[in-house]
């Protein structure tokens, strides 16, 4: 029970900030830029780019700092990082600043992928996938609070003023971790620096097992799901459906609320199930309802298709990380979230990139989803289909070796 009580006392600072860099600033930041810089979906999707490519080099170096400093330290210093950019995007209009802010978020969001979720799993002990789907939990609600509450201050104030409020609040959540998670550093293991792990070819085998490998070719194809929505749906409510970033962002938030649902049955049987294939079948579905909201031909099916992918979305956060954790032995899971994380970093950058390409090629935003959410439909079916012949294989010792 203190284990839980500090898990969650712990996450929910981070939650913060975390979805203040992420969802913040793909709803409230992308307002700024859209409504009051006059930047095009196009200028957008560039300025992204800058926001995902950082997270990749950030990741290279972050066991490194928790090496040196430890994960408990280095998070904090991730947390402060987010109260920065708030603060910063307060105080300019430069382009080269605002992509400078961009790569600051990042490290954020970095941390947030390579350091922080090992230490939630090891704090879980005997129960890592219980432990991080609580996490999740903590996040889909913090998130939905942050995003109410954030559109509430843009809507009687300004985009300045959220963004200082919002700045402050990390600023204290910075604060706040860094004084109840003094457990964490008592019970953490040593961090070793993901540079020197690769350059062990013992250690690089010991990675690549069947599981591993098609585990991260579902995470690379993910983001066609989630960075299309978070990226883009505040563009296809208002091009296509002419709705308020008031109404946006209260949309957004309360779509969230069903994924806490699915989080909390996900959370009571995550270690008793099989994740890669939950993970899997979570993509597929999301993907069809990615698909769904380029189709969709009025708000109420937007926002109701909007729901349905947060509903199934929980599934997604939740099994994705415990697939991860269950992928390898635990003497390389620092360096298995790290790989994965710099590969979704590097897949997020691609797909990005993608975006801005059909955008340029004259695409509407509501023909991007629909192209964009059939790639994650095959991705999770063969997942699913992988993890079902895994079992199988499992059950004939002889040709084991020879599959994963």
């Amino acid at each position: 029970m203190k284990r839980l009580a500090t898990l969650i006392s712990a996450s929910l600072p981070v939650s913060f900030v975390g979805i203040a860099t992420w969802f913040g600033l793909y709803t409230f930041v992308n307002g700024f830029l859209v409504n009051g810089l006059g930047y095009s979906n196009e200028q957008w999707t560039e300025v992204t780019l800058w926001f995902i490519g950082s997270m990749v080099a950030w990741q290279l170096v972050c066991t490194d700092i928790a090496a040196r400093l430890g994960r408990r330290n280095t998070v904090t210093i991730s947390l402060v990082a987010g109260a920065a950019f708030y603060i910063g995007m307060t105080l300019t209009s430069d382009g080269l600043v605002i992509r400078a802010l961009m790569m600051l978020a990042g490290f954020t969001q970095a941390v947030a992928l390579v350091t922080w979720q090992p230490l939630i799993a090891e704090l879980g002990r005997d129960k890592p996938g219980r432990a991080l789907v609580i996490n999740q939990l903590v996040n889909a609600g913090v998130s939905a609070l942050t995003l109410i509450i954030g559109g509430r201050i843009i809507a009687s104030a300004s985009y300045q003023s959220a963004f200082i409020v919002i700045g402050v609040m990390c600023a204290v959540c910075a604060v706040i971790f860094h004084l109840v998670s003094r457990e964490f550093s008592a019970s953490q293991t040593e961090v070793v620096s993901l540079l020197r792990i690769v350059r062990t070819r013992v250690s690089a085998g010991r990675l690549a097992t069947g599981s591993f490998i098609v585990l991260c070719v579902g995470l690379c194809l993910e983001p066609f799901n989630y960075l299309t929505v978070n990226q883009l749906l505040p563009n296809l409510a208002r091009d296509a459906h002419q709705l308020l970033d008031s109404d946006i962002s209260t949309f957004i938030a309360l779509g969230r609320l069903p994924a806490l649902l699915s989080l909390f049955v996900l959370s009571a049987i995550i270690d008793r199930v099989d994740a890669l294939k939950a993970y899997g079948a979570g993509i597929a579905l999301v993907g069809l309802c990615v698909v769904g909201m380029g189709l969709s031909p009025d708000v109420n099916s937007l926002i109701g298709i909007f729901l349905l992918y947060f509903l199934i979305q929980g599934t997604v956060w939740g099994s994705s990380a415990s697939a991860v954790n269950a992928s390898v032995e635990p003497a390389m899971r620092d360096s298995a979230f790290a790989i994965t994380s710099i590969l979704l970093s590097i897949a997020l950058f691609g797909v990005g990139f993608v975006h801005n390409r059909m955008l340029s090629a004259g695409l509407t935003v509501a023909q991007v989803f629909t192209f964009a959410g059939v790639i994650p439909v095959f991705t999770g079916a063969g997942l699913v289909i992988y993890s079902l012949r895994r079992k199988q294989v499992k059950m004939a010792p002889s040709l084991a070796k020879h599959t994963d």
